[in-house]
């Protein structure tokens, strides 16, 4: 009675209306005094209470607890089965059944939430408690996974008859590991109070969707050899091996490609120098290192160091490397200069040809210059007397 009353007096739809109460009862309350001061107080409240006695009715208890025999109505022959006929069918007309529905049927939650609140509503106030299981289950097996993703759970709650709204809190796992397709699971409920105490409503389940917030990003390896991501690697090397690092673990494979190109501008060229190439290499989704090869080409040309960059494309959920790194190649021609022949010999008054010869061809213009000696044992040339030109620039282009 006191349930009820308190229902009345706090309902706003109840406000400025008129209030009625009844009472179904055999008119023998356990506590009997307790029962007619619940009775008194809702009269006091402007409540208009009617007793209906059911089965072997104490008449005179419903008399105190009404205010008066007028609003006391017996029932005292009717069968055991007719008269539980009659109370379900009062219950459901008089007291039409809750209905329980999730608030959402559609609830998103980031993963790095850490927990996730799936909420019930009632369609109107009850007057008893409502006992719920609420479970979080997994949908499907490709979806979200307990416990690696969700807590897979069920929590017994007790929904108050003076509250309209109820949430459960779930937890929900923040793995890191990025590239996760969206994954689902599930939260149902079952009233474990008696059936006539409420149903499910429109929405009997959510789903929940975790949205993956982990981003991967790839950086250049720290070559040992340089302590930077840049490298460096003889000529006659052959090849030169770059690798790319991530930071996290992936749900799956990706692409990246490893781009080699001329820098701007050219320093190195391909083919000349390097093989300018795009290799394709596959970042398994538990391997933090991918590498890829490229080749370097040893000329014969001595020339000065050289150096090109490896740059790289990656799908567009994965963040790229903020730098590129380059790869020097170290010349190892060592170009020498010599005669074409041990001796030269010219008749007076003409000119002596003397010809030099590079071991290695150059990629610039290199001056050399000759000198000519008099002191040569056994020989008495002296200069502007016999020949001029003490000094000779040759220049090999």
């Amino acid at each position: 009675i006191r349930q009820a009353t308190d229902q009345l007096l706090n309902s706003p739809q109840a406000r400025n209306v008129s209030k009625l109460m009844y009472l179904f009862t055999d008119g023998q309350p356990t506590r009997r005094n307790n029962a007619v001061s619940a009775g008194v107080e809702a009269r006091n409240e402007n409540i208009t209470i009617t007793a209906v006695g059911i089965a072997i009715t104490v008449q005179d208890a419903l008399n105190m607890i009404t205010g008066s025999s007028d609003r006391v109505l017996l029932v005292e022959t009717f069968s055991d089965e007719l008269l539980n006929d009659i109370i379900d069918d009062l219950t459901t007309q008089a007291c039409p059944t809750v209905e329980i529905s999730f608030t959402q049927a559609d609830v998103r939650v980031n993963e790095d939430n850490g927990t996730v609140f799936v909420c019930l509503e009632k369609d109107r106030p009850t007057v008893l408690d409502i006992e719920l299981q609420v479970t979080a289950r997994e949908q499907n097996p490709s979806d979200a996974i307990s416990p690696g993703d969700f807590d897979a759970d069920t929590i017994n709650i007790t929904f108050p008859s003076g509250q309209n709204r109820i949430c459960v809190e779930f937890n929900i796992t923040d793995d890191l590991i990025a590239r996760e397709f969206t994954e689902l699971f599930e939260a149902e409920f079952r009233i474990t109070s008696d059936s006539r105490f409420g149903v499910p409503g429109q929405t009997p389940m959510s789903t929940v969707t975790i949205l993956d917030d982990d981003e991967v990003t790839t950086t250049p390896m720290i070559n040992p050899d340089t302590g930077t991501i840049n490298y460096v690697v003889n000529e006659n090397a052959g090849d030169v091996t770059v690798c790319l690092m991530k930071d996290l673990v992936t749900a799956e494979d990706f692409i990246v490609t490893f781009i080699a190109r001329e820098k701007t501008p050219p320093d190195a060229l391909s083919p000349e120098d390097f093989t300018a190439d795009q290799i394709q290499v596959t970042f398994l989704a538990n391997e933090n290192m991918a590498c890829a090869t490229f080749t370097i080409i040893d000329d014969t040309i001595d020339e000065v160091d050289e150096s090109f960059e490896i740059s790289f494309t990656v799908p567009p959920d994965v963040t790229p490397p903020s730098t590129n790194p380059m790869v020097t190649i170290i010349d190892d021609e060592s170009p020498s200069v010599s005669f074409t022949q041990q001796t030269y010999s010219g008749e007076e008054g003409g000119v002596v040809e003397v010809c030099l010869m590079l071991s290695t061809q150059l990629d610039m213009e290199t001056s050399v210059t000759l000198s000519i000696s008099n002191s040569v044992t056994g020989y008495d040339d002296a200069e502007n007397d016999d020949y001029s030109g003490v000094l000779t620039v040759v220049t090999f282009v």
